[in-house]
């Protein structure tokens, strides 16, 4: 699930009828999740240039499914971080854009 710079661990809740993390409350433990998670290495780099400034194309570029596309749109959602870039677009028809999506992962928890 795509969090939009929104802070997501294992464990937390979502409400899916607001769009939002419900803070504070966690389905176990912390000493219970450390103890029952298990963590793999998985080096992974990749890289992707995007030259259309649509927010279907910034949306699909930040793996944003349908429904969080929609929270987008309708405000439900606040959008920080690297979410940022799905708001800004091109001003005049004088200004080109090209963006360079850059993908690594290091573990899978």
């Amino acid at each position: 699930m795509a969090t939009l710079g929104r802070p997501f661990r294992l464990g937390m809740l979502y409400d899916m009828r607001s769009d939002k993390i419900i803070a504070g409350a966690t389905l176990w433990d912390p000493q219970n999740l450390a103890n029952n998670t298990s963590t793999f290495l998985q080096p992974y780099t990749g890289f992707e240039v995007i030259t259309d400034d649509s927010l279907q194309n910034k949306a699909h570029a930040l793996g944003v499914e349908a429904s969080l596309k929609l929270s987008m749109v309708g405000g439900l959602v606040d959008i920080s971080g690297s979410a940022k870039y799905a708001e800004n677009f091109q001003q005049t028809r004088h200004e080109t854009r090209l963006s360079l999506k850059y993908s690594t992962t290091t573990r899978f928890e």
